[in-house]
């Protein structure tokens, strides 16, 4: 099986880039099929690992670790190259496995739907553990303070408190986070 992330494009969503979303084009290549091609976003990787994790068929199996999740900055060309590279070895490390490659739901990720569309497969195989609310509370931590630093110099002294203020905000979260952990 041949797989390869062909491209990453960044989406622009809103105001301070807000919804921004990187989408990753891959094309995979099957033995006993033609050529595939689909865009993928980093949840629907993220969605595919823990899916692979939680499976009772795959405990035990050892593969690739995702890369890790990023709330801010995930959208810097540097950053976007870079995870393009890790996505496209974690894909190539679970296309080589003898059992995962197989799979129905590895193999519509991929963009073979003959059977059902990656969609459905994530309809009828619900997850836990994905989405925002599982990031690190250090990670988001950190994401504010890089947000903060390079906005701060563009603000009136107006806006400046108000950022100051949400990082007092986020410093509450996070002590609260941890206790809880």
């Amino acid at each position: 099986m041949k797989i390869e992330i062909t491209n990453a494009n960044s989406n622009a969503g809103g105001r301070f880039g807000y919804g921004t979303y990187t989408t990753y084009k891959i094309k995979s290549e099957f033995p006993d099929t033609n050529v595939f091609e689909t865009e993928k976003r980093f949840s629907d990787f993220d969605w595919l690992n823990t899916y692979l994790k939680s499976h009772p068929k795959y405990k035990g199996l050892i593969f690739l670790r995702l890369p890790d999740k990023k709330a801010f900055g995930a959208n810097e060309a540097n950053f976007v190259q870079q995870r393009k590279s890790e996505l496209e070895a974690y894909l190539r490390d679970l296309g080589r496995h003898p059992i995962i490659s197989q799979d129905e739901v590895f193999r519509s990720f991929l963009g073979d739907e003959r059977n059902k569309s990656f969609q459905t497969q994530k309809d009828s195989h619900p997850v836990s553990g994905t989405g925002l609310a599982e990031l690190d509370l250090h990670k988001m931590k950190e994401g504010f303070e890089y947000v903060k630093a390079s906005v701060s110099t563009k603000l009136s002294k107006e806006e400046a408190s108000f950022v100051i203020f949400h990082g007092r905000i986020w410093k509450i979260i996070l002590v609260i986070g941890l206790e809880r952990c």
